[in-house]
């Protein structure tokens, strides 16, 4: 799924998922094996970490059965198999076509009953099931993996009559799962100086982050690239320090995704770069 130059390969899925949810791909970091192992993070907490009090959040998934209690539809009858009503759990384990997938993946041969437990425990004893894999991949990253494709295939088979097979749908979990490709060295610089405005990302940065942190890939990322053969500095500059380069990534967004090299500074940067020539200053007020 990405490029020899370990960008997203976007034409490779673009076709796959929905406009919104390909935005929040591309907002992402793509996979690097140089950045470590992958973990897995709750959504659902700030920190990443799994706690029962969460998972209850999951009730609100927007099923049949959450719209029929607000009203919001005639039926809380499961669309996809017209069998059962469609609760979280039977949406993502219980409906045949969720089930036919699971089994694929060899659910049985796991420790338990794999489609006896309630939601929260079934979700905790997944993701926590380190001593387990399948096609050599650790299962809480197939279950995770499965569990999206699974969601995203019902909301397209709703909404967009779309009718995907049982194997393509385990296919697909197991691309999300397994689709990691090195990335190329961008830049042959040796001595870099960066110079960021959020001293937050800054202090992730230099601190780390436990491995369940939301920003725990991006931060890997950043930390391999870091170890590579340069000397990159990276320090903290106020906001109004940093307007060429805030000017600049608002202007990104009229070109298309790749790379774009520019020739001269573009006629609205340049009364900015005449002002760090000359030595405005700008003061740092505070209301009392």
């Amino acid at each position: 799924m990405t490029t020899d130059m370990g960008d997203w390969d976007v034409e490779k899925f673009k076709f796959l998922i929905p406009n919104e949810v390909l935005d929040e791909v591309l907002g992402m970091v793509p996979p690097n094996a140089d950045s470590g192992e992958d973990t897995i993070a709750w959504s659902l907490t700030n920190n990443g970490r799994f706690s029962t009090k969460s998972a209850y959040h999951l009730g609100g998934l927007k099923t049949n059965s959450f719209r029929f209690s607000r009203k919001l539809t005639d039926s809380a009858i499961c669309s996809i198999c017209n069998s059962h009503a469609e609760t979280p759990l039977h949406a993502l384990r219980d409906c045949s076509k969720a089930r036919d997938i699971w089994n694929l993946l060899g659910v049985m041969n796991l420790e338990g009953d794999f489609f006896s437990y309630d939601i929260m425990d079934w979700i905790y004893r997944n993701i926590m099931n380190t001593n387990s894999s399948y096609d050599n991949i650790p299962w809480p990253t197939v279950f995770v993996s499965t569990l999206s494709t699974i969601w995203l295939n019902r909301n397209q088979s709703i909404f967009s009559a779309a009718d995907t097979t049982v194997r393509e749908l385990h296919r697909l979990a197991l691309t999300k799962a397994t689709d990691y490709n090195h990335a190329a060295d961008l830049l042959r610089l040796k001595h870099i100086w960066i110079e960021t405005d959020s001293k937050t990302a800054l202090d992730l940065i230099h601190k780390g982050v436990d491995s369940h942190h939301p920003c725990a890939s991006i931060i890997r990322a950043i930390s391999s690239l870091l170890n590579k053969d340069w000397t990159v500095k990276i320090s903290h500059e106020f906001r109004e320090g940093n307007r060429a380069a805030d000017w600049l990534a608002e202007y990104a967004f009229n070109f298309s995704l790749g790379y774009h090299f520019l020739s001269d500074p573009p006629l609205g940067i340049c009364p900015i770069l005449r002002d760090d020539i000359v030595g405005v200053a700008f003061y740092r007020g505070s209301c009392l």
